[in-house]
């Protein structure tokens, strides 16, 4: 048992995360597992930006969001 889980989880209530369990980021090449995620304050509106990018900066894809205040 983690102590700090139950601190993470009453600060993370707050929270929303941006993509979905399908939203795919490791390998970049041949994405198979989720290991990438943006969280931002509910109630915002965020608009998703598409995951496939034409070059593999890294071992994971690139997450980007626009977020409307």
């Amino acid at each position: 048992y983690d102590p700090c889980s139950k601190f993470l989880f009453e600060i993370m209530k707050n929270y929303q995360d941006v993509f979905t369990e399908e939203d795919l980021t490791f390998p970049s090449i041949k994405p198979n597992c989720r290991l990438d995620y943006i969280w931002v304050k509910k109630g915002l509106k965020v608009e998703k930006l598409n995951l496939q990018v034409n070059f593999n900066p890294s071992d994971h894809l690139p997450l980007g969001v626009e977020i409307s205040f």
